[in-house]
């Protein structure tokens, strides 16, 4: 277990002393004020304190209100307790078998059945009270007794390096993370951030919201079945989103609906396609952000605003905190216009690796600095611009062409939400290259025709065409590739290399 390091005073309290009465929270149209905010994490606090949590404490947090779920998480911090919320049953039961292992949930949630502890899950339970939002509205001075976070805590990345892992966020370095995220997604006390029905599971939902209350702003949460995220209420500012999901809510914007050219759309998680753009700069706003982030840097390392061109809301900008660099296979620099392999040296706030996980800590923290999968090119303006994973390169005729180039131009050109390329053998043992397409609607046979005369020089095509590809159930919403290959080849009668037929 990480240890947790001197701490840090939330600023949380500051602005409940401050500004007592300024909106801290709004969920589901409820209003609380940065008082009742700094009021709920110190009654949970005094509720935890005596159950027996420790500083070797692993608190296993499992609870569906957005705003609740970060309360418990801050009051259990200031306990020096080591916490991971989760929402995936698999990550409970593996972080169950840890030694000094709990449950925390919601007793309002137990009793409506929201939530329940698995029955064979042999850990102890710790309840959140259910007179919380009670306690919230009862005076009380936050001066006398600031919100100082010790304990760490632990999130699961997204995926991007494979299986999910759990990267630990030391609290002592904690403001200064925040401070950074908030100085450069220009964060405010005007701002009013919608994050839906995001929990604190993924990096951006879990810093994003905390940086807008470190600088003195408002939360939106929603986790209400089936709402669509209402951008004209409550003042909001800011949208935080994840590509896919964007996509979802330009498509269901009611045509009678105004636009919300006020609110800044904050997509995270990978490139923003063409389409999506289009779509959200044609009904709802031309101001859209693309950020890159992982659970592994703690501060931004590219970001970049749109400027009027689709295409180029993906070519990223650099900031300051992380060093990117873009590297050949025997460790010199790419030279521009060269797709190499994305690392990110490591810097302030480093983290070194990931909890429990030693070989993948080995492959993926190494020449001080951590390097994510990606491949990546920079321009000779220094922009950067993703070009695949390294897993998803073609091997062509012998010769290694990345993926993602190829598909993201696909994209724009076939007018569809997503494109993934394999490559595999017929029955005859030559190569088949398979274009699968994500689409609810139908691609013209004349765009097909030409994309496969393009493709043409690379050997056989053969397209296959789908509703929505499968995806991870992290939020982050990306394409779970190996399942999507075993399928489509299934399906196709295509071999893998070898022979062998799925």
């Amino acid at each position: 277990m990480v240890e947790s390091g001197s701490g840090s005073r939330s600023m949380i309290s500051h602005w409940a002393s401050t500004m007592p009465e300024r909106s801290a929270a709004i969920e589901n149209d409820e209003v609380f004020s940065y008082l009742e905010l700094a009021a709920g994490i110190l009654f949970l606090r005094d509720a935890f304190t005596g159950k027996g949590l420790t500083t070797e404490t692993l608190a296993i947090v499992d609870v569906s209100s957005p705003l609740d779920n970060r309360m418990i998480l801050f009051a259990l911090r200031m306990l020096g307790v080591h916490v991971v919320p989760v929402h995936h049953v698999s990550h409970l039961v593996e972080l169950s078998k840890k030694t000094g292992a709990v449950l925390v949930l919601s007793e309002v949630e137990v009793k409506r059945g929201v939530r329940r502890a698995p029955p064979d899950l042999a850990v102890p339970v710790l309840l959140a009270p259910a007179s919380l939002r009670q306690a919230m509205r009862r005076p009380r001075d936050p001066s006398a007794d600031p919100i100082l976070l010790t304990g760490c805590h632990s999130i699961f990345s997204s995926g991007t390096t494979g299986r999910s892992k759990r990267v630990a966020c030391d609290s002592a370095s904690e403001n200064g993370i925040l401070a950074h995220r908030a100085e450069h997604l220009a964060f405010s006390t005007e701002t009013v951030a919608n994050f839906g029905a995001m929990g604190p599971w993924g990096v951006g939902a879990f810093r994003v919201p905390n940086a807008v209350w470190h600088v003195g702003g408002t939360t939106v949460f929603d986790n209400r079945r089936g709402q669509r995220p209402d951008l004209h209420a409550h003042g909001v500012t800011h949208f935080f989103t994840v590509p896919t999901a964007l996509a979802q809510v330009a498509q269901d914007w009611p045509e009678d609906l105004p636009r919300a050219d006020h609110v800044t759309v904050l997509a995270a998680g990978s490139p923003v396609s063409v389409p999506v753009v289009k779509a959200v700069t044609a009904r709802m706003t031309n101001r859209i952000v693309n950020l890159c982030g992982c659970s592994e840097t703690p501060r931004l390392p590219m970001i970049r605003a749109f400027d009027g061109d689709p295409d180029e809301l993906n070519w990223l900008d650099l900031l300051p905190g992380t060093t990117t660099e873009i590297m050949r296979e025997d460790g010199t620099p790419c030279a521009v216009g060269e797709i190499g392999i994305l690392r990110y040296l490591q810097e302030a706030d480093a983290i070194e690796g990931y909890e429990d996980d030693p070989e993948a800590t080995a492959h993926h923290f190494r020449d001080g600095a951590f390097y994510p999968g990606d491949l990546a090119v920079r321009r000779a303006d220094g922009r950067v611009r993703f070009a695949g994973r390294e897993d998803d390169v073609l091997n062509i005729k012998g010769i290694k062409i990345p993926a993602g180039p190829i598909e993201t131009r696909l994209i724009g050109e076939l007018g569809v939400d997503g494109v993934c390329i394999f490559v595999g053998f017929d029955d005859s043992g030559a190569e088949i290259l398979v274009v699968c397409i994500e689409g609810e609607e139908p691609v013209s046979k004349d765009a097909l025709r030409a994309a496969a005369q393009h493709l043409a020089k690379q050997g056989k095509v053969a397209f296959s065409m789908h509703p929505r590809f499968p995806r991870g159930a992290n939020g982050m919403g990306k394409v779970v590739r190996r399942h999507l290959r075993a399928e489509v080849f299934e399906r196709l009668g295509v071999r893998e290399q070898g022979g062998a037929k799925l």
